[in-house]
Formats: C-alpha cells, sequence, structure tokens
C-alpha cells in the first residue's frame, strides 16, 4: 500500500485554526484526511470509519485525548490503530502519561511540519506490515539471558559484549537491561538514555504492541539495538507486561540478549521464562561460586530446563584463583567458558564508553567473548559445540592455562593505542 497516497488520517482538535492547518498540509501530501472538533466527535467519526491513522491533541474540552486513546485500546477494532498525541504541554510526566495509555508516539506543539511528517510516515509504514515483515523472516527470537551470581562479576559487561560480537558478525540482536535500578549499559556503550523500558504500557499489557516496543530502542553505532533498562523512579511492574515487552523484542531480532539482576524482582522472573539459555557468571572465588550453585537450584526449582543453564568463570581479579575444576564441582556443571583478567582494559572501556571486543579486539578475553557469541550464533548446545574438533579452542582451557595479568592487559591497550595513532598518522599523510 502506497502510505502516501492511500492512507486516511483522522486529526481530533479543537483549535479550528490548527485542524483546518494540518487538514491543508497533509492533503497536500496525497493523504485522504478527515477532521473531529473533539474527542466524542472523533471516536463517532472512526465508529463510522476507521482510519489508517488517527492524530489526537491531549488537552481538548469535552473529552480529551487520553480519554479518546483509552477508549480506543479497549476495543479489539482499534487496540493497534496508530496513533499520534499532540501536546502543547511538553513535560516528560504528561508524555509519559500519554504513552501508557497507549499512544505510540508524541509530538509537543509549536512543531515543524517535516517532523510530524517523518512520525506520520514511520508509524504507517510499521502499520503496513514492514515490522510484521520483517519479523516474519526473523522467526521468533531466541531469549539469552545472563545474571551474575552477585553483584560485581561482570555480567552486564559480558552480556554487551557477547551482543556487540553478535551483530558485527552479522546476527541482529537486541541487547535489554532488564536491571530493576538503572543498570550499566548505557554507560558501557557510551549511550544517552533517551527512552527506558519503563516509558512502555507495563501496567496494561493488553494494550502492549510490537511497535510500541520497537520504537523504545536505541540503536548503537554497533547495529545494536538496545533496550535500557529503568530510571527507578516508578513502581515496579507486573511481571506480565514485562514479559509482553519481551515477546515484542522477540519479534523484531533472532537473538535477544537479556541482562538480569536476579530472579526475584519481575524484569528478572520474565526474561527466565521467556529464556531458551541462561548464562551464570561467577568470579572464581568461594563465596561467589557458592551463590552460582544456589541460583542453579533455584533456576531449576522455577522449571528451567538443566540442559539450558550454563557456567561462565570470570576472573574479575587476579589473585581469585579457584581452579576450574574446583568451580565445575561445586556448581555441579561445567564451566564453559573460563575468562582471564582484564581489569585495566575493561576499566578503560568503560572510560571511553566502548565495548571491549572493539577497544581491545587481540585481548584475550575479547577472543572467548566472541567464542562464546559464536556459540550463541549457532544455536546448539553448548556441550555439543565443544565436543567438535572444530569447536573454539579459546573456549573452557585447561586449569593450567596461565592467568593474563593485568600488565598483559596495559600492552595490549598501549598496541591498540599505538595501532589507532598510526592509522591517524597514515590518513594525516594521504590527505597532504
Amino acid at each position: 500500500m502506497d502510505d502516501q497516497v492511500r492512507a486516511r488520517i483522522l486529526v481530533v482538535d479543537d483549535d479550528p485554526a490548527q485542524r483546518e492547518l494540518l487538514f491543508r498540509r497533509l492533503e497536500r501530501e496525497g493523504y485522504d484526511v478527515s477532521v473531529a472538533e473533539d474527542g466524542w466527535a472523533g471516536l463517532a467519526a472512526i465508529a463510522a470509519r476507521i482510519p489508517d491513522l488517527l492524530i489526537v491533541d491531549m488537552m481538548m474540552p469535552r473529552l480529551d485525548g487520553i480519554g479518546v486513546i483509552t477508549r480506543l485500546r479497549e476495543s479489539p477494532a482499534t487496540a493497534t490503530l496508530p496513533i499520534l498525541m499532540l501536546t502543547a504541554r511538553d513535560r516528560a510526566v504528561d508524555k509519559s502519561f500519554g504513552l501508557e495509555s497507549g499512544a505510540d508516539d508524541y509530538l509537543g506543539k509549536p512543531f515543524e511540519f517535516p517532523e510530524l511528517l517523518a512520525r506520520i510516515k514511520a508509524l504507517l509504514r510499521r502499520s503496513f506490515g514492514e515490522l510484521e515483515t520483517h519479523a516474519a523472516a526473523a522467526a521468533k527470537g531466541r531469549v539469552i539471558v545472563f545474571v551474575g551470581a552477585k553483584g560485581g562479576v561482570g555480567a552486564t559487561t559480558i552480556a554487551t559484549n557477547v551482543a556487540v560480537s553478535l551483530t558485527r558478525a552479522g546476527t541482529l540482536t537486541v541487547l535489554a537491561d532488564l536491571r530493576p535500578m538503572q543498570g550499566t549499559t548505557a554507560s558501557l556503550l557510551g549511550l544517552q538514555p533517551r527512552r527506558r523500558v519503563d516509558r512502555l504500557p507495563l501496567t496494561r499489557s493488553e494494550i502492549m504492541t510490537t511497535t510500541m516496543v520497537a520504537d523504545t530502542l536505541i540503536d548503537h553505532e554497533s547495529g545494536v539495538r538496545v533496550l535500557l533498562g529503568p530510571s527507578g523512579e516508578q513502581d515496579l511492574p507486573p511481571v506480565a507486561g514485562v514479559t509482553a515487552a519481551i515477546e515484542g523484542l522477540r519479534q523484531t531480532a533472532p537473538i535477544v540478549i537479556a541482562d538480569i539482576a536476579g530472579p526475584f524482582d519481575p524484569y528478572g522472573r520474565a526474561a527466565l521464562s521467556s529464556a531458551d539459555q541462561v548464562w551464570i557468571v561467577t568470579e572464581p572465588e568461594l563465596a561467589s561460586v557458592d551463590r552460582a550453585a544456589a541460583i542453579v537450584a533455584l533456576l531449576e526449582q522455577l522449571g528451567i530446563r538443566p540442559a539450558a543453564i550454563h557456567l561462565i568463570a570470570n576472573q574479575t581479579a587476579p589473585e581469585m584463583s579457584v581452579p576450574i575444576a574446583v568451580i565445575s564441582s561445586r556448581v555441579g556443571r561445567p564451566v564453559i567458558v573460563a575468562l582471564p583478567a582484564s581489569g585495566a582494559a575493561c576499566t578503560e572501556a568503560v572510560r571511553r564508553g566502548a565495548p571491549l571486543i572493539d577497544l581491545v579486539p587481540d585481548l584475550p578475553m575479547s577472543r572467548r567473548l566472541r567464542s562464546l557469541a559464536e556459540v550463541i550464533a549457532s544455536g546448539r548446545s553448548p556441550s555439543t559445540t565443544l565436543a567438535e574438533p572444530a569447536a573454539p579452542s579459546l573456549l573452557q582451557p585447561p586449569a593450567a592455562e596461565p592467568v593474563e595479568s593485568d600488565s598483559t592487559a596495559r600492552a595490549a591497550l598501549r598496541a591498540a593505542a599505538a595501532r589507532q595513532q598510526s592509522s591517524v598518522a597514515d590518513r594525516s599523510r594521504l590527505l597532504l
């Protein structure tokens, strides 16, 4: 369908001048436009003929825009109607209220017509099936959950770098920060938190749409699409709302990497109930290892298949030295990935807001994270993959493998900086 010729748009606004202006400009763009002067008139017009898109003003007498949207979302016939809300009140709380009521997008007055037109086109493209076509091609994405045995074990760093590695290798990936209190994903990727998961109508899962979820994602330069965690300023949502958001993510990408704090909050519970694999990250020290064992037992009680639960040992400090065999014995499952200490490199990556695998690609930890991403992308059981002769040799190293020290990491950083300076110098000579 040609959205510039065939699409029907209804404008509901109590301002006669605004209605007339939008009518003339949108008609000039080729849309079939009709108008209504208030909320009740708008609902009557929709009852007579459902448009392809509704533009509704928030502040109107008799029945305001929120009332219109709420009534439309309660009807199966208009539950997925694309709605663009206009508001002269540009406060974040008003926008949030409108979006939670079911609006797909909002635009503050005064606005530039090209911006309005761009938002209209985006909503119509999704409505006419482009997003659904992509989702059908991708099928339903797999959910891969990362959870730390305790705080500070590096689960977010691992999840973030695996997501970037998957995307750079050609697998479209969504990275979902599903920690209940402002996770560190945005800092690790150098992103501005313009949108967060709590802008979605998490308390009304019945009106959640794939379009709403896709519009909440932020694009990273690597190609990863990121769902940032909640601000922590609102009450925890019901599990059903987070589950609906995750289902929306599964329709947008073949792989969803979910970083959770644990199994006790609604975000973690929803992610685990949707998980295809769960990767538990522990440090090679006994307190962390025993916490990992407790989490494994709890996950099995929650109904997670034992074959879907895997273990990563991340040496966050060189002095941590519990052997791999001891970790596997205490947790009751093999360590699939052992990550050597890379403290200086990880610290520098955080400072720069850059993925470790990009900043220092030749670091042993970076290579092993890429190998982990390859295992996840294959869709096969890690144990099956590791048993094959061609499996990445960097996975599950022998216990006697020497541990990388911070001095090695610093040397790698210096080498990376030297390569970057050399590249800049080469480009400068070419310009002369």
